[in-house]
């Protein structure tokens, strides 16, 4: 990892489905919490294998844990 990116702290792979040029493609995803260089912080983060990493805004991984546990509470 060249100085100054993102720490992989913890991750996992999934499968997924991304639109490249309006046709599905599977590709694998590295999803899961990043170390920022400059602050420290930790963010959750996901990675397409040959494509740059997306790091989700603050609170992200708050949002998203919300919205799964009102998922799984409606079932």
């Amino acid at each position: 990892m060249p100085p100054g990116d993102p720490e992989w702290l913890s991750a996992t792979f999934v499968n997924v489905v991304h639109w490249d040029d309006g046709h599905p493609t599977p590709v694998r995803c590295q999803m899961g919490v990043v170390r920022m260089p400059d602050s420290g912080d930790l963010q959750l983060a996901s990675q397409v294998a040959g494509r740059p990493m997306y790091i989700y805004p603050p609170g992200a991984a708050a949002r998203m844990i919300g919205v799964l546990r009102e998922g799984l509470n409606s079932l």
